[in-house]
């Protein structure tokens, strides 16, 4: 905290002719690295300047907390969406078994995403901006990932699928039998890198979802019974 116009006339923008100097009016919230450079420039950190600061910053903060109730319930509703349908806990253990084998229930990630597109449009992208970019850059990372299980190589001019047809254990295995040993080693070590990149990011955003929206359920996935 600092006063804008200093208690000592020797003081930076000091005035004695005037009362009241500690008084809410006359005071700004200031770090100490701000205070000391406010009051060594007092040419540029005039009276005015500072109560136009002070100003800024009090709509700057009172604008934000009118928003913010409604916005933080819209991004929990749509991570409540998210975590309802998509298996959130459970993908690092889907992609355990790379580069060789996935589990087919990580597609729900992509899945529920663009289905979330149509029925809540509304609530996507997030009104956090932090928030946002940590789950960008989560569904980026699984795209990469995700891409190049879904995808094919080219061998002699046709395209083999990289990974086989689910099985009765809902996985999907490496193509090993018709796709050549380079590609294969190939596939394999930007399968490992891509698992790196997409854990860390799972795992940063899993972070700041435990402490920022304990509100919302990780875990509420529940699998449909047919």
């Amino acid at each position: 905290m600092a006063h804008i116009i200093a208690k000592s006339n020797q003081g930076p923008r000091g005035d004695t002719n005037l009362e009241n100097l500690n008084t809410y009016q006359n005071l700004i919230l200031l770090c100490a690295n701000d205070h000391t450079a406010v009051d060594k420039n007092t040419e540029y950190y005039t009276v005015d300047r500072l109560l136009s600061i002070k100003e800024e910053h009090e709509n700057k903060v009172s604008s934000t907390f009118v928003r913010l109730p409604q916005e933080f319930k819209n991004d929990c509703e749509f991570l409540s969406y998210f975590m309802n349908f998509v298996p959130f806990t459970q993908l690092l253990s889907f992609i355990y078994l790379l580069p060789n084998v996935i589990n087919i229930d990580f597609s729900k990630v992509s899945d529920i995403l663009e289905t979330s597109q149509i029925d809540i449009p509304h609530l996507y992208p997030l009104n956090d901006s932090m928030l946002q970019n940590k789950f960008y850059n989560f569904i980026s990372q699984y795209y990469e990932l995700w891409g190049v299980i879904t995808g094919v190589s080219v061998i002699d001019g046709r395209e083999q699928a990289n990974f086989t047809s689910s099985d009765d254990n809902n996985l999907l295995n490496l193509d090993t039998k018709y796709l050549p040993y380079e590609s294969i080693a190939s596939l394999k070590l930007k399968l490992e890198n891509l698992s790196i990149s997409f854990t860390q990011s799972y795992t940063d955003l899993t972070n700041f979802l435990r402490t920022n929206y304990k509100e919302v359920d990780l875990n509420a996935y529940t699998p449909m019974k047919f």
